[in-house]
């Protein structure tokens, strides 16, 4: 640490910790202050009567099977074949390969961190050397 700020945090390091002691405590006061209350059974929201609303909508599109009338003779084909690759090979069609582009790059990510943590420690020790002569 640098000579002439070092009388700087010796000062303020009790200052800092009794803010911080101090602000911890007075977030505390309100809960203990407060009493204690038994929360009154909440009425069903908006959310979740649409919600119920959905489901029940989903469910008699379903049994109306008004979907597959809809689709042309194309899209239909389109979805018998990838039905058959489905079955046939359970994670066909995922871009990624099955996430070893994630992986790799994590991998990545890390040795690139590690280098770069390496990198700046390397540069302050030269700093410091720099600074004691």
């Amino acid at each position: 640490m640098y000579p002439r700020f070092r009388k700087l945090f010796a000062a303020l390091t009790p200052a800092v910790a009794a803010t911080l002691i101090l602000a911890l405590a007075a977030a505390g006061m309100p809960a203990a202050a407060q009493e204690v209350r038994e929360p009154a059974p909440a009425a069903p929201s908006a959310l979740l009567q649409s919600i119920d609303r959905a489901v029940e909508a989903a469910g008699k599109a379903s049994q109306d099977d008004v979907g597959a009338a809809a689709l042309s003779a194309g899209e239909r084909a389109d979805l018998s074949r990838r039905a058959g690759r489905l079955k046939a090979d359970p994670v066909a069609g995922q871009a990624s390969g099955g996430g070893k582009g994630r992986i790799i790059l994590a991998v990545l990510g890390l040795a690139v961190s590690v280098g770069t943590t390496y990198y700046y420690l390397k540069f302050m020790k030269q700093q410091q050397e720099k600074e004691q002569k």
